[in-house]
């Protein structure tokens, strides 16, 4: 494996992916227990659609698993960063 990144890079990437986990993760779970503070954020809905509650249930769930498929990429995204970091620390700069 060959260095990508530079060191602050890499080390602001795995930053941001660890927070991103968390948060994608738990913004899954509140959309799966159907949080009424996220009503607004499930898509654009027609009058209709709010009328049944199935649709409403079927689009709150996709919206869970849509946060957990973004916290899974942002996962392979730190691990990546997190590997570009001990790259960085393996290689010997040389100044002249």
């Amino acid at each position: 494996m060959f260095v990508i990144c530079g060191p602050k890079l890499s080390i602001c990437g795995f930053i941001i992916s660890i927070w991103a986990i968390i948060m994608m993760g738990l913004m899954g779970v509140f959309f799966l227990i159907k949080s009424p503070l996220l009503l607004e954020d499930i898509g654009p809905a027609t009058d209709d659609d709010w009328k049944d509650r199935k649709k409403i249930d079927a689009i709150f769930q996709q919206s869970a698993y849509n946060c957990w498929v973004v916290a899974g990429v942002y996962a392979f995204l730190g691990l990546f960063s997190y590997f570009q970091m001990r790259m960085n620390s393996r290689q010997q700069y040389v100044v002249t």
